[in-house]
């Protein structure tokens, strides 16, 4: 029952280990899927020192910035010389690493490619580079390689130019499935699925989407919890026009037998949307054309009908779990 659920949930971090104590960014924190798979081979290849040219093109959000992450990260851990990820719009301020044997990451690089002087620039350094032997890894945000990326790249046979592409419906999945492990929470295979299928955004969309579990706890696979856990992100699809969580949660529960009555009906609604989902007294209240102080006693009224009669903890089990089906699974 949700009047228990917050006893239930254990002690979570704080909200400054989840943002600014990130958990390493290393290939094995990859999900390899067939939208990406040539690019992190391509990228563990140069890692390797298998290759000394490599560029990266792809959308937003999908992981070419945690590639670069990872090649340096990867050469932290072995102790080698610290090679960091660079914004290519910052590099005339870094510029002492244009001179180094050890890789060059640059990050962005579509952002100077409107600028005349610092492309030039920065295409000189890389020229200078390719000519001494020094390995260099470049990233480009755009749908795919264009004319002017390959004209800006020196040498541009000697470069390995690899495409990454927004994942699929699937792919999200399984990119859900392997960040969920990464940030050590437990979802409801139906839970992932709604957030794979229904939540739009790139992969730092569902990175965020997770994280905001994370704040609440890392068990979300019992019914309660998945209503919860879909309250709490009803933010992240607000932008979604065929999502509104208080008009399926309203419906079903105004057409369930467990509503015997209009009084009981309006009880069991200001309840799930106010206890079960958490969302916002104020929200719920216009949403049912009511005050937040009648939403409020009227989720009361129904919380104390579940502590005290047991065939009605009973039915709204059954309930809960069938609600749970229609919200993930329509």
């Amino acid at each position: 029952m949700f009047v228990e659920a917050i006893d239930l949930i254990e002690p979570v971090p704080r909200l400054s280990e989840l943002l600014f104590e990130p958990s390493p960014e290393d290939f094995g924190s990859l999900a390899a899927v067939s939208s990406n798979v040539l690019a992190i081979e391509a990228v563990q290849l140069f890692a390797a020192g298998r290759r000394q040219n490599v560029a990266i093109v792809g959308p937003s959000g999908w992981g070419k910035s945690h590639l670069l992450q990872a090649v340096s990260y990867g050469r932290q851990s072995k102790c080698l010389e610290p090679c960091p990820v660079i914004d290519a719009i910052d590099c005339e301020r870094r510029s002492e690493q244009f001179d180094s044997p050890h890789p060059l990451l640059l990050d962005n690089v579509q952002e100077v490619l409107d600028k005349p002087k610092m492309r030039q620039t920065l295409r000189a350094v890389l020229a200078a580079r390719a000519g001494q032997g020094h390995p260099s890894l470049l990233s480009f945000t755009a749908g795919r390689p264009t004319r002017q990326m390959r004209a800006f790249l020196p040498g541009k046979r000697a470069w390995d130019i690899v495409g990454l592409h927004a994942a699929t419906s699937h792919e999200r999945l399984q990119v859900l499935r392997q960040m969920s492990e990464r940030e050590g929470l437990c979802l409801d295979p139906r839970l992932m699925r709604l957030l794979a299928s229904k939540m739009r955004g790139n992969g730092r969309t569902l990175l965020g989407a997770l994280k905001r579990l994370k704040l609440e706890g890392s068990e979300w696979t019992e019914p309660r919890q998945i209503l919860w856990a879909c309250g709490i992100l009803n933010p992240f699809f607000a932008d979604t026009g065929e999502w509104d969580l208080r008009e399926r949660i309203a419906r079903f529960a105004g057409e369930h037998p467990l509503a015997v009555s209009t009084t009981a009906s309006a009880d069991l609604r200001a309840y799930l949307l106010i206890r079960g989902a958490s969302l916002c007294e104020v929200d719920v209240a216009r949403f049912l054309n009511q005050t937040p102080g009648e939403v409020y006693f009227r989720s009361l009224r129904f919380e104390r009908a579940l502590r005290e009669c047991a065939a009605t903890r009973q039915g709204f089990a059954l309930f809960l779990e069938s609600l749970v089906e229609q919200i993930v699974e329509r």
